[in-house]
């Protein structure tokens, strides 16, 4: 019998819920037997539950897809295609392609995700479009048009820049079929830099770098990183591997974590200014794609809310992003004009409640071929958008969220940022709808095979 009424609580622990009913169906069949069932109740999926923002939250019927788990690659080489089942993690899946000598075109920072949760929510890294970009057919248990019955249906065509990233309102995803390429390496080298254009001055030599914008000290850290021409020699790309996992996935992790139970914010800004600087780089490398371009974030609980702005606006939303932290520290009595005219009274609310603890994140990621993914064209059109990831590895509360609900409404309003679906979202979800031109045909599609909302959501 289907348990129901017991919670679920999403990975970071800021999001919680306890659907009616609950379900692990173990083949397509049981997921469409599942939706004539409970015809006319709310209906969502859940994946690995990696994910801050409520896209899979729900108190109607929760599907947990971990048995559709199938992974069939059906072509190889430069054409090469693989069928991958819903539940299946990222994990698994480049393990299974790196067996018979093939790479995903791109990866996200984690590999803890399932296919279908990564793409339902744009998941991306730098250099490269999103992962929806690269799927060819979406298959969906969803409602025939014609019955309106339940039914697996294929999304191929037209149709399919909208099935790419969904959010998991044209239904229940059973398989996605896409790209995948020759096997690849990737070279690193990571540097510190004083200012946003020395970062950017190379960039196109180094086509998959992401960087990291250093609270209290304004300096940045770039990973410099682009397709390997030479496999460098494999003992030593395990040695700076294991490095890389305990001075940055843990060491680092570590310090910051002790830095917050002892230091007070004032310490931890003096830390940010004054010790790491002088932390230790990890050493040039060239090893294969999954390990140079996955971290292990996974290992401590954390939230996390991630805004995208278009690139050329990156410049002046990092200059606002820092006055809001010093603002949010006390550092800064005063904003513009222009941030007090969107804020109001919310700017002496966040004055001195909030010390930013983590490295901001940025990554470019190439404009996607779908509807409403963070990185899909916009008005005017851009060749790519810039993420920025803000991260807390303090228990989630009331500080944190009103310092992403001011920092989210600022760049929204000045340089039309994007919040990613999947991540923690602070603004309402018509503010965030209005960022993408093309909304409202994802919405008609959405109506035409769901017409009445079982897998609507408006609460992200």
């Amino acid at each position: 019998m289907p348990a129901g009424g017991e919670r679920i609580t999403n990975f970071g622990g800021n999001v919680s819920f306890a659907p009616a009913r609950f379900y692990a169906p173990r083949s397509e069949a049981e997921v469409v037997e599942i939706l004539a069932r409970h015809r006319g109740e709310r209906v969502r999926s859940i994946g690995s539950l990696h994910s801050w923002s409520r896209a899979a939250a729900t108190r109607g019927v929760c599907l947990d897809l971990r048995h559709l788990d199938a992974v069939a690659i059906t072509a190889l080489g430069p054409d090469a295609r693989v069928h991958v089942g819903a539940g299946c993690t990222l994990g698994r899946l480049v393990a299974e392609l790196r067996a018979a000598g093939l790479a995903l075109p791109t990866l996200g920072a984690i590999l803890k995700q399932t296919i279908a949760g990564a793409t339902s929510t744009g998941t991306h890294g730098s250099g490269s479009h999103s992962l929806s970009h690269f799927i060819e057919e979406v298959r969906v248990a969803t409602f025939e048009p014609a019955t309106n019955l339940p039914k697996i249906i294929s999304f191929r065509g037209d149709e399919l820049a909208a099935a790419r990233c969904a959010l998991g309102s044209l239904g229940v995803i059973v398989e996605v079929v896409m790209r995948a390429e020759p096997a690849f390496e990737v070279e690193e080298r990571l540097e510190r830099a004083t200012r946003l254009d020395e970062v950017l001055q190379d960039a196109a030599d180094w086509p998959l770098q992401q960087f990291v914008f250093l609270p209290w000290s304004w300096h940045f850290l770039v990973y410099r990183r682009r397709r390997g021409v030479h496999s460098g020699s494999r003992l030593y790309a395990l040695l700076c591997r294991a490095l890389c996992f305990f001075f940055n996935d843990v060491g680092l992790h570590l310090l910051l974590k002790f830095n917050l139970k002892v230091l007070s914010d004032a310490g931890i800004r003096a830390f940010y200014r004054k010790v790491l600087p002088w932390f230790p780089l990890t050493p040039s490398r060239t090893d294969e794609a999954a390990a140079v371009l996955t971290l292990r974030h996974d290992l401590f609980r954390h939230v996390e809310m991630e805004l995208f702005v278009p690139e050329s606006k990156l410049p002046a939303a990092l200059g606002t992003v820092r006055r809001l932290l010093e603002l949010a520290a006390g550092e800064r009595a005063a904003v513009d004009a222009e941030v007090h005219a969107i804020l109001g009274e919310e700017v002496n609310a966040l004055r001195g409640t909030w010390t930013h603890h983590y490295p901001l994140l940025c990554r470019r990621i190439l404009a996607d071929d779908s509807l409403v993914s963070m990185a899909c064209a916009g008005a005017p059109a851009e060749a790519a958008w810039m993420s920025i990831s803000f991260f807390t590895f303090l228990p989630f509360d009331e500080r944190y969220a009103r310092f992403c609900k001011a920092v989210a409404r600022c760049l929204e309003r000045l340089y039309g940022a994007r919040q990613h679906w999947g991540k923690y979202f602070p603004l309402p979800f018509a503010a965030a709808a209005a960022a993408y031109p093309r909304f409202r045909d994802y919405r008609e599609l959405c109506l035409k095979y769901d017409p009445d909302g079982a897998f609507w959501n408006e609460t992200f």
